[in-house]
């Protein structure tokens, strides 16, 4: 069955407002944040709003069973955090190296499912012994992988993932929350009506609602269509929703504003189940009050997080 998850930006909040703390901040957010259910979910559809330069087509992926497809996958973070307008010291998770190969198993008339096995993962920028485990216990990790025929994710599952994170440090569910985040927006979502050269289409992106909008509107636009290989751009803008998170009472953090923008650059072949290539930029700022201990205290952060990858030659 399809899952909604958070994306990463709403994930970043969270995880690193933890980081900061020295603390697990896994509370629930008050107020009327997420409160009005959103009108999106998985799958992703695609709403039309310019057909774009004549010749169009119908832009449906067609790949067949065994076909497989190897990609080295990147990923970096970087974060500025001041506290109470001075500088402090933030320990990134650090830059990743992936190999991976995603084998296609079934195509039927509404679905694509693929399975993948992670060949390779080391991080590639100092960092503690916990989390370089952490990322180097990837490798071998396998999963499944569903989109619609159209290019739209429906779900993924990596295997065994609950007995992964049973007992494991904070760093495993970050890393695994981190592949979980890069296969959701590894796929393009084409629309279903003919489109041509600067066409441009819309979908709502479900977040968990907690301190981002319930639906994230992204916009796409077919940049390049050349026979059986596009290239097609996504970017998208939203304000923080303000809200209050707490964690046993000991600790808040009320969210005064803030905003997400990304930008994905994808290309690739209607053969292939995926993309071949992929650069994605998101930008994340937030400011908060973060109450502990009856002291207060005001924070500024902003996140840029790169990755992407490309087909393994």
């Amino acid at each position: 069955m399809p899952r909604t998850f958070a994306s990463v930006p709403c994930a970043l909040l969270l995880l690193t407002l933890a980081a900061c703390s020295g603390d697990d901040l896994n509370g629930e957010p008050s107020g009327d944040a997420g409160a009005a259910a959103g009108d999106c979910g998985w799958p992703l559809e695609a709403t039309l709003h310019d057909a774009g330069d004549d010749p169009q087509r119908i832009l449906e992926l067609s790949p067949a069973a065994g076909d497989r497809i190897e990609l080295e996958m990147w990923t970096a973070v970087e974060t500025e955090l001041l506290i109470d307008g001075e500088d402090s010291s933030f320990v990134d998770t650090p830059d990743i190296h992936l190999g991976m190969v995603v084998t296609v198993d079934e195509v039927n008339d509404d679905e694509i499912v693929m399975s993948f096995e992670y060949d390779d993962a080391r991080a590639t920028t100092a960092t503690h012994v916990a989390m370089t485990e952490a990322v180097e216990s990837v490798a071998g990790l396998t999963g499944t992988l569903t989109t619609s025929r159209s290019g739209g994710f429906a779900d993924v599952e990596i295997a065994d993932r609950a007995q992964l994170e049973s007992g494991a440090g904070h760093e495993v569910p970050v890393v695994l929350g981190d592949l979980e985040w890069m296969l959701t927006d590894m796929p393009v979502l084409f629309p279903d009506e003919a489109v041509g050269i600067g066409g441009r289409w819309t979908t709502a992106y479900p977040t968990d609602g907690d301190v981002l909008p319930a639906c994230i509107q992204t916009t796409y636009t077919l940049t390049a269509l050349d026979d059986e290989s596009y290239e097609v751009s996504v970017e998208w803008a939203e304000d923080v929703v303000p809200t209050t998170v707490e964690r046993d009472g000991a600790m808040s953090a009320e969210v005064v504003g803030g905003s997400t923008a990304g930008s994905i650059t994808s290309s690739g072949t209607l053969g292939s189940p995926l993309p071949e290539t992929s650069s994605i930029v998101v930008s994340h700022e937030l400011e908060e009050e973060v109450e502990r201990d009856g002291a207060v205290e005001t924070r500024e952060r902003t996140t840029v997080h790169e990755r992407g990858f490309e087909r393994r030659r």
